[in-house]
């Protein structure tokens, strides 16, 4: 499941026609890995039901260099 708190973004991922084409390359992955796994919900949820996401989101915005995590 992919949550959003922002209806623009997840408006982007739904809908291919309304995505801005600077974006391309970043939405060409994401369905690539939508067609991988085949059924990926995505929903529209609240910043303050989501703390850890705006909290990342909002130190990215910030950095030089994107951070990366294995699990």
């Amino acid at each position: 499941m992919v949550d959003f708190d922002s209806i623009v973004e997840l408006t982007w991922c739904i809908n291919e026609k309304s995505r801005p084409w600077k974006y391309w390359h970043i939405f060409a992955s994401i369905d690539e890995i939508k067609m991988s796994i085949h059924e990926v919900p995505f929903r529209k949820i609240g910043r303050d039901a989501n703390g850890m996401a705006d909290s990342l989101a909002k130190s990215g915005c910030f950095r030089s260099q994107m951070f990366f995590v294995d699990w």
